[in-house]
């Protein structure tokens, strides 16, 4: 099978056998409106759906799921799919299983931090209510809007779910459907990396992000790999 030329070596140790790990496919949903405009769009509210063009984003990125183990030869094929409760993220998971033939299946901890009075804001909004705030949430890791979580909240909160999912089980592939602050708090839990730089990941939509545990190690594959 011929690798994607994009995609780098292993270089880890051979006692991490690809086959036993625990892969997951870390997949950020398409736009909606509110992505377009620029507005935040929290995990305390179901928020909006996807857009035609964001359904049609989803059903390019299930093919690339699909493929990851063409990509990513050390993988296995995605047995099964969790998904963010939020309408974008399990609208994208539902176009993702019915492609590929799974069911999902619904993780209330995969839900996008949550924006508290900022909800439906733009980031200029914020600063006008509170100035300074928005990047203060962004930067410093533990600034929360009013009723809503900062970074290092969401990372916690992240990164148990993410031991759950690890709890229940190795050698297999998931495909993990959510958000950017979601992908970030995991890509940040595998890097040991603290609050305050996880807003450095780029995640565009329906990018994928694939990293791998063993029991006793763990390590990232790709980060936003585009799929349209």
């Amino acid at each position: 099978m011929k690798r994607d030329p994009r995609i780098g070596a292993r270089t880890s140790s051979p006692d991490n056998r690809p086959e036993e790990a625990l892969t997951l496919v870390l997949v950020r949903h398409g736009p909606t409106a509110m992505t377009v405009a620029g507005q935040l769009s929290g995990g305390g509210v179901p928020g909006p759906p996807l857009t035609e063009y964001g359904r049609g984003m989803a059903a390019k990125a299930a093919l690339a799921v699909e493929r990851v183990p063409e990509l990513w030869p050390d993988t296995l094929p995605v047995s099964h799919i969790l998904s963010s409760p939020l309408t974008r993220a399990e609208e994208t998971a539902r176009i993702i299983g019915g492609h590929l033939g799974l069911s999902i299946e619904i993780r209330r901890d995969l839900r996008e931090t949550e924006f508290g009075t900022w909800d439906g804001l733009t980031p200029r909004e914020i600063d006008a209510l509170e100035p300074g705030g928005f990047a203060k949430w962004h930067h410093e890791g533990t600034h929360a809007a009013p009723g809503g979580e900062s970074y290092a909240q969401t990372q916690r909160r992240i990164t148990a779910e993410i031991d759950r999912i690890t709890g229940e089980g190795y050698a297999r592939t998931l495909a993990v459907v959510g958000h950017t602050a979601m992908i970030r708090a995991t890509l940040g839990h595998v890097l040991g990396m603290p609050p305050n730089r996880l807003g450095r990941f780029v995640i565009a939509a329906c990018s994928l992000s694939i990293v791998q545990f063993w029991p006793h190690a763990a390590e990232v594959l790709t980060v936003a790999y585009p799929t349209t």
